[in-house]
């Protein structure tokens, strides 16, 4: 499995989402957001577009994702195909790894000021430079 979401604790939304199971051809990158598998602790993920057999992916999370960065567990993924017109619910499903991680990228504030700074004396580093 390799890929990318973001995930908004705020909002408790996913968005961005773009999975691969390697060996397959399809791109996971539709959120089933009424189903009950899709929270901060689980994500439940299809290929477009969403129908009845349309290939599902659903992922446990250890812990619930939040927006303050770090590494969460996967506990489980799972893969199936829709049972419903909705997906609303998972399909009988395989599992397909029972170990990973989900790494929560955030920047903080204090790492953002550092950055910042350090770009503006390297400007002005510059500029000093051409002046003399």
């Amino acid at each position: 499995m390799t890929g990318t979401f973001d995930y908004d604790a705020d909002a408790g939304t996913y968005s961005n989402v773009d999975l691969h199971l390697i060996g397959l051809p399809w791109t996971f990158n539709t959120v089933i957001a009424s189903a009950q598998y899709t929270n901060a602790s689980n994500l439940e993920v299809v290929v477009p577009p969403v129908e009845s057999s349309a290939p599902q992916l659903q992922f446990e999370f250890y812990s619930p994702l939040t927006d303050a960065g770090g590494t969460v567990a996967v506990a489980v993924s799972r893969f199936s195909y829709c049972p419903s017109s909705n997906c609303s619910t998972l399909g009988s499903a395989a599992d397909v790894g029972t170990t990973g991680t989900v790494s929560e990228v955030t920047p903080e504030p204090a790492t953002l000021a550092l950055s910042g700074t350090a770009g503006l004396a390297f400007v002005l580093t510059r500029l000093r430079k051409r002046k003399a």
